[in-house]
């Protein structure tokens, strides 16, 4: 294959990839509003979604929301699989893609996977074992296999077959550590729930496998496709409306879990579990403040309250007596959760409603003009 050639197929390859981000884009604009509408639902305060949302300044803070969600979900679950995709490029298009190439990019997941999560629980070993590990096993295994994976349609020596597919198997190594930042985001979360049990972070492991391999089943699949027949094409559009589908199921997954939504939200600024100092602007609003249960610290010239911002979008601010996370335990503690909450016999909407009510009580609906934050 001549450079001009890989080049053009290089093009062709990047055209498609970028079709399948600008089809994701879109579509993330309804997503976020989706996510933010039901966080608010989820703390009680769905009312105010069209106030902060529907107007201008929502809809433009909606939009930065909306591609900064999309491109998480690409660095999540449409790279991986497109840097293995990318793999196909190192043999001749006319050439089928080797069985054991393929064997290798799942060698290299599995050991990646696997070293990455043995690691993350043994703090007295070094990260750079879970890097070191997946080269040294996917090496070992081209170099056992180099005759396929090297070979070539010219000549070649010895040499150029085994670094040949020495090269292919770093390559491979390479490609499905573009998964790390799925891993470390699935492990911030799960560093959130607290102190956990071994069953816990076997389960957090569980996910974080099974996560790693949606990013990077597409890629595979289009591999294996490529070492049965010669034809790109069918194979590769198949795999990218694969990456569409796999990066869309999994935010309607990940919208269910609360700890997913309070890490979007927070990075995004718009929910924050640390107490924030606010300068009173008006001296009428401590009555409506002192009523939602919030400490009013008068000072000299000045009256400040201390809150924990349960929702801040586009200079809408709901303050709370205590965060979050108080507000559930408290809430469960007086059984009141959407499984336990009301009377025997009441509806499933009903409970789900009084556990809003719930998480949503001791708050107070403010504008930015109102309240300024105040650090000292």
């Amino acid at each position: 294959m001549t450079w001009i050639t890989r080049f053009a197929t290089t093009l062709s390859f990047l055209k498609d990839a970028l079709d399948v981000i600008f089809k994701l884009s879109p579509l993330s604009l309804g997503a976020s509003g989706l996510l933010i509408w039901s966080y608010l639902h989820t703390i009680g305060w769905g009312g105010i979604f069209s106030e902060s949302a529907m107007s201008v300044a929502g809809l433009a803070y909606l939009f930065v929301a909306a591609v900064l969600l999309a491109i998480l979900l690409n660095l999540m679950f449409v790279l991986p699989s497109m840097f293995i995709m990318a793999l196909a490029q190192y043999y001749d298009a006319g050439q089928l893609f080797p069985k054991k190439a393929v064997a290798a990019s799942g060698i290299a997941l599995m050991t990646w996977l696997i070293s990455f999560g043995v690691i993350a629980h043994i703090p007295e070993l070094s990260p750079w074992w879970a890097v070191a590990i997946p080269f040294v096993i996917t090496g070992g295994f081209g170099l056992r296999n180099r005759t396929e994976l090297g070979a070539s349609s010219g000549p070649t020596t010895s040499t150029r077959v085994t670094m040949k597919a020495l090269c292919f198997s770093m390559l491979a190594v390479g490609a499905i550590l573009s998964t790390i930042f799925t891993l470390q985001v699935t492990f911030s979360i799960g560093s959130q729930l607290g102190r956990m049990d071994t069953l816990s972070e076997v389960l957090i492991f569980i996910i974080c496998v099974l996560l790693g391999g949606l990013g990077t089943a597409p890629g595979l699949a289009y591999l294996h496709k490529r070492s049965v027949q010669t034809d790109a094409v069918p194979a590769r559009k198949a795999a990218l409306m694969a990456l569409l589908f796999v990066a869309y199921v999994v935010f309607g997954l990940a919208i269910t879990v609360r700890p997913v939504h309070l890490m979007v939200l927070r990075a995004a600024g718009i929910y924050s579990d640390v107490p924030v100092t606010f300068l009173i602007s008006d001296s009428k609003l401590e009555p409506a403040l002192t009523a939602a249960g919030l400490s009013i610290t008068h000072g000299t010239g000045m009256s400040t309250v201390d809150a924990y911002v349960r929702f801040r979008f586009s200079g809408v601010r709901v303050l709370c007596k205590t965060s979050l996370a108080a507000a559930a335990k408290e809430a469960h503690a007086q059984n009141i959760t959407p499984a336990k909450a009301g009377k025997v016999g009441e509806s499933a909407a009903s409970r789900e409603a009084a556990a809003a009510a719930a998480l949503g009580a001791h708050c107070i609906q403010m504008s930015a003009t109102e309240l300024r934050e105040l650090r000292r």
